[in-house]
């Protein structure tokens, strides 16, 4: 008896509060915000002169963390985005949604990327919003150690200077960067194209010298063991199949890899989040008009049950009559009769 007074009780205390600001609405139960300004009372908002909010985006202000639709802030995370939708022969129509200053839009729903402001000190990285630490951690490969981190004996070891950007020193016309001195590439290397890696010097191509220790490696090198700049196998090797990437001459599926601080290793249709690379099925996916993409499958949503569209349906959709609509299909209805209606006049 005793805990049934208490659940009523708290739930009794949120129903009837007054702070609803931040707050989801209905409180126990509810999909939405009130706006600032309005307060949550019997799973209404409320100003305090007992009035609800206008039904217009531009007079109210929402959280961050939602978007307004008809007076109300809906929670970004998991609303449907992102629509290709083909209009015509050989047309296809995008709508990007915006899923806030952290969101991205992955698979047809807005996703939280925890990572996408936050810096971590050296040695860590971001993971599902917090930093880890990386260095001294088990590894199987170079892979499970991130970004700027190689696995040898099984442990993550730093190696900040692995870095496959090109040298920043500018050498004069005809000359070479060996071990931090700019030297004559000599008269016949003007002729001589070497292989990725390699350094064209006393009219002969060699393996460069560089201590990576002091300076990063140049495209096509990569820091040995032995701190020097060798050839990097993933520049020379066959290249890895697809969805794959390569590092240290080994091949690796993209899905999951390490990829804050370097977002370019997510390659399309790859997206970086959270810290690790997720395939985003939906990023090209073109549907037919009624439809949208959900983990890469075009599911029909004309004619779907619906009570808010922003939640129930997704983007350039109505709630009509309770069944989702498309406004796609009016503006493709609409012109269609302009156009008759042109060739009749």
């Amino acid at each position: 008896m005793l805990i049934k007074f208490s659940l009523f009780f708290l739930a009794s205390q949120f129903l009837f509060s007054d702070r609803c600001v931040a707050e989801r609405c209905p409180i126990i139960f509810g999909d939405s915000e009130c706006p600032k300004g309005y307060n949550c009372a019997l799973s209404a908002c409320k100003d305090s002169n007992d009035q609800p909010p206008p039904n217009d985006c531009d007079k109210i202000e929402c959280d961050p963390k939602t978007r307004c639709f008809q007076g109300r802030c809906y929670f970004l995370e998991g609303l449907p985005c992102g629509r290709n939708v083909l209009v015509a022969q050989n047309t296809a129509k995008s709508f990007v949604s915006d899923c806030g200053p952290k969101g991205v839009c992955l698979n047809g729903r807005c996703v939280t990327d925890k990572c996408a402001d936050i810096e971590c000190p050296e040695g860590e990285q971001c993971r599902d919003g917090n930093c880890a630490k990386l260095k001294g951690t088990f590894c199987w490969n170079s892979f499970d150690c991130g970004i700027g981190f190689r696995c040898e004996q099984h442990q993550c070891i730093s190696s900040g200077e692995l870095s496959t950007a090109p040298i920043k020193e500018n050498c004069d016309p005809g000359e070479v960067l060996i071990e931090h001195q700019c030297k004559s590439a000599g008269p016949g290397c003007a002729t001589i194209v070497c292989d990725a890696g390699q350094i064209c010097s006393g009219d002969a191509c060699h393996s460069s010298t560089i201590d990576c220790k002091q300076q990063p490696c140049p495209e096509g090198l990569m820091c040995s063991p032995a701190n020097l700049c060798v050839v990097d196998p993933c520049f020379t090797n066959a290249p890895c199949p697809v969805d794959h990437t390569c590092k240290f001459g080994n091949c690796h599926h993209l899905q999951g890899l390490p990829c804050y601080n370097n977002r370019e290793i997510c390659t399309p249709p790859y997206e970086c989040i959270n810290g690790m690379c997720i395939r985003n099925d939906c990023r090209r996916k073109v549907c037919q008009i009624g439809e949208s993409c959900v983990d890469g499958l075009c599911i029909r949503v004309n004619g779907r049950l619906c009570t808010v569209a922003i939640r129930d349906c997704g983007p350039e959709f109505d709630c009509h009559n309770g069944a989702c609509q498309d406004r796609i299909t009016v503006l493709v209805e609409n012109q269609l009769i302009e156009n008759v209606n042109d060739a009749i006049a």
